[in-house]
């Protein structure tokens, strides 16, 4: 079937779920920026969301959403004919883009089976910096031959990432986007949020603005935090993001007694708000792909104190610093102190993260324009250009 770029070209995506995640945030960042005369994402998601809530600027764009029996790791072969009939029924489908879902590549052999021309796969978590690529499981590999080859595109949102997810085949880097305006530093939301939670202005307010899950660090981050209060004992650490109730960290919290000086905060849509009222971000992450968070407080002016165990690309600005965990929580705590006392007058960093290429216009921009290369199947818009580390950096005009 011939396809025309004058005509709707509707891509099945994988990943998106109905919690916060890193994945979520580049598929609602990017979304709006894509051209929705041209294109049109269908959703596939596990059924056990099925009655879930999702983000309603996915159904005013007139998006669908698919159900089936899946896991993170693959479709069972029981999901499969099911799935082979949702690709079938979808009408203009051109492709299928999978974000992460640890190397889920079946949808993208079959959509390759039935001569689909969009057949995308991105990666978005990476390992830990110092931690040589390791070698992976053999079922790993077995979902990975299934994608080799250069009617694939394998994209990743940095190196480590890349590496982690791809094994030694060629992929090129996407980086994250964000709207820089969005998370311009506001005295007002500062001020609201300070209010709201009785922290008075003189207080050094430490933002852990994550999820809670081991790989994160959070009780690094407490232990740091500890330190902290005995240079400056009126200091606050806000806790945001989802699992607030970890029983590893709130017995954590009692066993070092901090229950007066850690609060904990609903992020909802008011994490740009958050950013505001904080003083220094804490990072320990034991590894990442390429968290949103640092693009969005360096946005801010946020200073941020971070794992050297995540990419050297998050440093954007003089305000991202990186420390060894290897250091321990007292070093971590009086680099801390220094970043606090030694900060100046705020003011927003959102051109330097434009400017660095990590605007969602630009992110959207070349996905769209991936997506047009392999419709139109003539090179009219242009591909990558070779990258470090085996990688490629994606640089496509219309």
């Amino acid at each position: 079937m011939e396809r025309k770029t004058g005509r709707m070209n509707r891509i099945l995506l994988i990943g998106l779920t109905p919690f916060a995640s890193g994945i979520n945030t580049f598929i609602k960042n990017t979304y709006p920026y894509m051209d929705h005369d041209l294109f049109r994402y269908d959703f596939l998601m596990m059924e056990k969301y099925r009655d879930r809530p999702l983000p309603a600027q996915f159904d005013t764009a007139g998006s669908s959403f698919h159900y089936l029996d899946f896991t993170r790791d693959g479709i069972p072969e029981a999901s499969r004919e099911k799935l082979r009939d949702i690709l079938a029924s979808i009408p203009d489908l051109c492709g299928v883009h999978v974000h992460d879902m640890h190397q889920m590549t079946y949808p993208l052999a079959l959509a390759d089976r039935m001569g689909l021309p969009v057949k995308v796969i991105q990666f978005h978590t990476g390992r830990p910096k110092h931690q040589k690529e390791r070698p992976a499981e053999p079922e790993v590999m077995e979902r990975l031959e299934l994608i080799r080859g250069d009617r694939f595109d394998r994209l990743a949102c940095s190196d480590l990432a890349g590496e982690e997810g791809f094994r030694g085949m060629p992929f090129e880097v996407v980086p994250n986007g964000i709207d820089p305006d969005r998370f311009a530093f506001r005295p007002l939301y500062r001020e609201l949020i300070r209010r709201r939670l009785r922290i008075s202005e003189e207080t050094s307010v430490l933002g852990f603005f994550a999820n809670i899950h081991e790989v994160k660090n959070p009780i690094f981050a407490l232990r740091v935090f500890r330190e902290l209060l005995k240079f400056s004992p009126e200091s606050v650490l806000l806790f945001a993001g989802l699992n607030h109730t970890d029983p590893k960290l709130r017995g954590a919290i009692r066993e070092y007694g901090l229950e007066a000086r850690v609060r904990f905060v609903q992020t909802d849509d008011s994490i740009d708000m958050l950013y505001s009222a904080a003083d220094l971000l804490l990072f320990p992450s034991l590894r990442e792909g390429f968290p949103f968070v640092l693009l969005e407080a360096q946005a801010s002016g946020l200073p941020c104190l971070i794992s050297d165990e995540v990419t050297d690309q998050v440093r954007i600005t003089d305000l991202a610093h990186m420390l060894p965990l290897e250091k321990g929580p007292e070093i971590w705590a009086k680099k801390a102190l220094q970043i606090l006392q030694g900060k100046t007058n705020r003011m927003s960093r959102g051109k330097e993260i434009a400017a660095a290429g990590f605007h969602v216009a630009d992110a959207a921009k070349k996905i769209q324009n991936l997506y047009l290369y392999r419709i139109r199947g003539d090179g009219s818009a242009n591909r990558a250009t070779p990258g470090k580390n085996g990688s490629c950096y994606t640089d496509m005009q219309s």
